[in-house]
């Protein structure tokens, strides 16, 4: 299995970019740093096997898009959206552009 290259950064709205780095920790997959100073950042754990990289910088980039619209989605609803995405992403590759 071809193993995912997160990128350095992730484009959430026109006005905010996302570092994305790595971490280490015992009980985190991922979690998103913001404040009001404008400093943006995704943290995954760097054990992290490829395909769990793959859905929790999914995972981390739902609560970004939330804050950033001003949305508010809570933890369960992430989580759905987060799993609706997955299938619809990987179900309908034609609509991926590189």
């Amino acid at each position: 299995m071809k193993r995912l290259k997160a990128p350095r950064f992730v484009r959430i709205s026109h006005k905010a970019s996302y570092e994305v780095v790595k971490f280490k920790s015992d009980s985190l997959d991922g979690e998103i740093i913001k404040d009001p100073s404008g400093f943006r950042q995704i943290r995954l754990n760097e054990n992290l096997t490829a395909k769990q990289e793959e859905v929790t910088l999914l995972h981390e980039a739902l609560h970004g898009i939330s804050f950033e619209y001003d949305v508010g989605l809570t933890e369960k609803q992430v989580l759905k959206l987060e799993k609706a995405l997955l299938f619809f992403l990987k179900n309908n590759k034609e609509w991926i552009y590189d």
